[in-house]
């Protein structure tokens, strides 16, 4: 039972708490708790296999995989030169214009047109499956 009360009082050190009402959360965070304090435990046995004389502090270990985890996907060096597109952007169509006032107050012509689901830009759903004959 050494180990578990060593992991215990590891993990009340420092918590991790997550104030919310999904119940996954909280596990989530001591799961991650206890991964970084196992990880903290290996590195001061290779540490003291290795013959490092000043032991780092779980604090500083905490911090140190902290910051690793906010720089990895920093762009470090120079910048390209060459033409590559970025595949994260996206092109947006421009919007059909809506018919004029007097062509949406008329109240000539406007008829259900049933299509497949699709985007609605005025539905508060955001999904539609019909369609003004007129307006489209």
């Amino acid at each position: 039972m050494a180990g578990v009360d060593l992991v215990d009082m590891l993990v009340a050190l420092y918590c991790t708490g997550f104030r919310t009402h999904r119940w996954y959360m909280g596990i989530f965070s001591q799961i991650l708790d206890i991964c970084v304090n196992n990880a903290w435990l290996l590195f001061r046995r290779e540490a003291t296999l290795l013959q490092i004389t000043k032991p780092t502090k779980l604090k500083d270990f905490r911090y140190y995989v902290i910051e690793r985890l906010l720089l990895k996907n920093k762009k470090r060096g120079r910048p390209s030169n060459g033409d590559i597109k970025c595949p994260g952007k996206r092109i947006h169509r421009p919007m059909k214009a809506r018919p004029g006032d007097d062509v949406r107050f008329d109240s000539v012509g406007y008829f259900p047109k049933f299509i497949k689901k699709g985007r609605c830009r005025n539905c508060p759903k955001d999904q539609t499956s019909i369609s003004c004959l007129k307006c489209d």
